[in-house]
Protein backbone atom coordinates (compact mmCIF):
# COMPACT_ATOMS: atom_id res chain seq x y z
CA UNK A 1 0.00 0.00 0.00
CA UNK A 2 1.38 3.41 -1.00
CA UNK A 3 0.79 6.35 1.32
CA UNK A 4 1.09 9.92 0.22
CA UNK A 5 -0.57 13.25 -0.10
CA UNK A 6 -3.61 13.41 -2.33
CA UNK A 7 -3.49 16.27 -4.84
CA UNK A 8 -6.65 17.84 -6.25
CA UNK A 9 -7.30 20.23 -9.09
CA UNK A 10 -9.45 23.31 -8.35
CA UNK A 11 -12.49 21.74 -10.12
CA UNK A 12 -12.09 18.53 -8.08
CA UNK A 13 -11.78 20.58 -4.90
CA UNK A 14 -14.94 22.60 -5.68
CA UNK A 15 -16.86 19.36 -6.33
CA UNK A 16 -15.64 17.93 -3.00
CA UNK A 17 -16.73 21.11 -1.20
CA UNK A 18 -20.16 21.00 -2.85
CA UNK A 19 -20.53 17.31 -1.98
CA UNK A 20 -19.80 18.03 1.68
CA UNK A 21 -16.67 15.88 1.77
CA UNK A 22 -15.06 18.18 4.34
CA UNK A 23 -18.17 18.58 6.48
CA UNK A 24 -18.40 21.91 8.30
CA UNK A 25 -14.63 22.44 8.25
CA UNK A 26 -13.08 25.50 6.66
CA UNK A 27 -10.80 24.11 3.95
CA UNK A 28 -8.49 25.72 1.43
CA UNK A 29 -6.56 24.30 -1.52
CA UNK A 30 -2.87 25.19 -1.49
CA UNK A 31 -0.75 23.83 -4.31
CA UNK A 32 -3.22 21.03 -4.97
CA UNK A 33 -3.37 19.93 -1.32
CA UNK A 34 -6.53 20.49 0.74
CA UNK A 35 -5.83 21.92 4.21
CA UNK A 36 -8.36 22.04 7.04
CA UNK A 37 -8.06 25.36 8.83
CA UNK A 38 -8.16 25.39 12.62
CA UNK A 39 -10.15 28.07 14.41
CA UNK A 40 -10.14 29.09 18.03
CA UNK A 41 -11.82 31.95 19.94
CA UNK A 42 -8.84 34.39 19.78
CA UNK A 43 -8.58 33.84 16.01
CA UNK A 44 -12.32 34.29 15.49
CA UNK A 45 -12.43 37.46 17.61
CA UNK A 46 -9.43 38.97 15.81
CA UNK A 47 -11.00 38.32 12.40
CA UNK A 48 -14.24 39.93 13.53
CA UNK A 49 -12.40 43.01 14.81
CA UNK A 50 -10.35 43.38 11.64
CA UNK A 51 -13.42 43.04 9.44
CA UNK A 52 -15.35 45.70 11.38
CA UNK A 53 -12.43 48.16 11.41
CA UNK A 54 -11.72 47.71 7.69
CA UNK A 55 -15.41 48.02 6.78
CA UNK A 56 -15.30 51.54 8.24
CA UNK A 57 -12.37 52.48 5.97
CA UNK A 58 -13.04 50.69 2.67
CA UNK A 59 -16.35 51.92 1.35
CA UNK A 60 -18.66 50.29 -1.15
CA UNK A 61 -19.18 50.22 -4.06
CA UNK A 62 -15.47 50.84 -4.78
CA UNK A 63 -14.31 48.26 -2.21
CA UNK A 64 -15.77 45.05 -0.80
CA UNK A 65 -14.56 43.76 2.59
CA UNK A 66 -15.01 40.02 2.92
CA UNK A 67 -14.34 37.36 5.53
CA UNK A 68 -13.57 33.88 4.23
CA UNK A 69 -13.81 34.95 0.58
CA UNK A 70 -12.17 32.23 -1.50
CA UNK A 71 -9.66 33.37 -4.14
CA UNK A 72 -8.61 31.74 -7.42
CA UNK A 73 -4.84 32.01 -7.69
CA UNK A 74 -3.85 29.51 -10.36
CA UNK A 75 -4.03 26.01 -8.85
CA UNK A 76 -4.55 27.54 -5.41
CA UNK A 77 -7.93 28.29 -3.85
CA UNK A 78 -6.94 29.93 -0.56
CA UNK A 79 -9.47 31.14 1.97
CA UNK A 80 -7.87 34.26 3.49
CA UNK A 81 -9.20 35.46 6.82
CA UNK A 82 -10.05 38.97 5.55
CA UNK A 83 -9.75 40.47 2.09
CA UNK A 84 -10.56 43.84 0.58
CA UNK A 85 -11.60 43.43 -3.05
CA UNK A 86 -12.24 45.93 -5.78
CA UNK A 87 -15.97 46.50 -6.21
CA UNK A 88 -18.71 46.40 -7.05
CA UNK A 89 -19.65 43.25 -5.19
CA UNK A 90 -21.80 41.99 -8.09
CA UNK A 91 -18.58 40.94 -9.90
CA UNK A 92 -18.19 38.08 -7.45
CA UNK A 93 -21.63 36.63 -8.08
CA UNK A 94 -20.32 34.80 -11.15
CA UNK A 95 -16.64 34.16 -10.41
CA UNK A 96 -14.06 33.87 -7.66
CA UNK A 97 -11.83 36.85 -6.98
CA UNK A 98 -8.36 36.79 -8.52
CA UNK A 99 -5.12 38.42 -7.43
CA UNK A 100 -5.82 41.49 -9.57
CA UNK A 101 -9.07 42.04 -7.62
CA UNK A 102 -7.37 42.25 -4.23
CA UNK A 103 -6.47 45.58 -2.63
CA UNK A 104 -5.43 44.18 0.75
CA UNK A 105 -5.32 40.67 2.22
CA UNK A 106 -5.09 39.66 5.89
CA UNK A 107 -4.13 36.34 7.45
CA UNK A 108 -4.43 35.90 11.23
CA UNK A 109 -1.68 33.59 12.48
CA UNK A 110 -1.73 31.66 15.70
CA UNK A 111 -0.66 28.15 14.72
CA UNK A 112 -0.37 28.99 10.99
CA UNK A 113 2.53 31.49 10.94
CA UNK A 114 4.93 29.19 9.06
CA UNK A 115 2.37 28.63 6.30
CA UNK A 116 1.29 32.30 6.22
CA UNK A 117 4.87 33.63 6.04
CA UNK A 118 6.12 30.90 3.69
CA UNK A 119 4.09 29.29 0.90
CA UNK A 120 1.09 31.62 1.20
CA UNK A 121 3.31 34.71 1.18
CA UNK A 122 5.07 33.48 -1.97
CA UNK A 123 1.75 32.68 -3.70
CA UNK A 124 0.28 36.07 -2.76
CA UNK A 125 3.41 37.83 -4.04
CA UNK A 126 3.36 35.78 -7.28
CA UNK A 127 -0.30 36.82 -7.70
CA UNK A 128 0.72 40.46 -7.13
CA UNK A 129 -1.43 40.98 -4.04
CA UNK A 130 -0.24 44.55 -3.32
CA UNK A 131 -0.66 44.64 0.48
CA UNK A 132 -0.46 41.55 2.69
CA UNK A 133 -0.91 41.67 6.46
CA UNK A 134 -0.01 38.88 8.85
CA UNK A 135 -1.58 39.51 12.24
CA UNK A 136 0.61 37.41 14.53
CA UNK A 137 -1.34 36.59 17.69
CA UNK A 138 1.64 34.94 19.40
CA UNK A 139 4.01 37.88 19.00
CA UNK A 140 1.12 40.40 19.26
CA UNK A 141 2.10 42.38 16.18
CA UNK A 142 1.15 43.04 12.56
CA UNK A 143 3.52 42.51 9.63
CA UNK A 144 2.62 44.59 6.59
CA UNK A 145 4.16 43.30 3.37
CA UNK A 146 4.20 45.48 0.24
CA UNK A 147 5.95 45.61 -3.13
CA UNK A 148 5.50 42.04 -4.39
CA UNK A 149 8.20 40.63 -6.68
CA UNK A 150 9.17 37.40 -8.41
CA UNK A 151 7.37 34.14 -9.11
CA UNK A 152 7.12 30.77 -7.40
CA UNK A 153 9.84 30.00 -4.87
CA UNK A 154 11.60 33.27 -5.77
CA UNK A 155 8.56 35.42 -4.96
CA UNK A 156 8.29 37.68 -1.97
CA UNK A 157 7.66 41.20 -0.80
CA UNK A 158 10.40 43.82 -0.98
CA UNK A 159 9.10 45.64 2.09
CA UNK A 160 8.02 44.36 5.50
CA UNK A 161 6.96 46.85 8.16
CA UNK A 162 6.35 45.61 11.70
CA UNK A 163 3.70 47.27 13.89
CA UNK A 164 3.78 46.54 17.60
CA UNK A 165 0.87 46.58 20.04
CA UNK A 166 1.19 50.35 20.72
CA UNK A 167 1.36 51.29 17.01
CA UNK A 168 -1.30 52.02 14.42
CA UNK A 169 -1.23 50.32 11.02
CA UNK A 170 -1.83 52.35 7.87
CA UNK A 171 -4.56 50.90 5.67
CA UNK A 172 -3.37 51.38 2.09
CA UNK A 173 -5.55 50.72 -0.96
CA UNK A 174 -4.29 51.37 -4.48
CA UNK A 175 -1.26 53.19 -3.05
CA UNK A 176 -3.35 55.60 -0.98
CA UNK A 177 -3.64 55.59 2.81
CA UNK A 178 -7.38 55.51 3.63
CA UNK A 179 -6.95 55.43 7.40
CA UNK A 180 -5.21 53.71 10.29
CA UNK A 181 -6.14 51.01 12.78
CA UNK A 182 -4.57 50.51 16.18
CA UNK A 183 -2.85 47.15 16.59
CA UNK A 184 -4.28 46.94 20.13
CA UNK A 185 -7.80 47.20 18.66
CA UNK A 186 -7.15 44.13 16.47
CA UNK A 187 -5.76 41.81 19.12
CA UNK A 188 -7.82 39.78 21.61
Amino acid sequence: MIHGVYHMSPPQFRKALEAGVFGENRVELLGGIPFIMAENPPHILTCLRIQLLLLALASAPRWVVGKDHRLKLGQWLPLPDIVILRGPDSIYGTRLARGSDVGLLVEVADSSYAKDSGPKLRRYATSRIPVYWIVDLNRRLVEVRTRPFGKGKNAGYARCDIYQQDDSVPVELDGEEVGRVAVADLLP
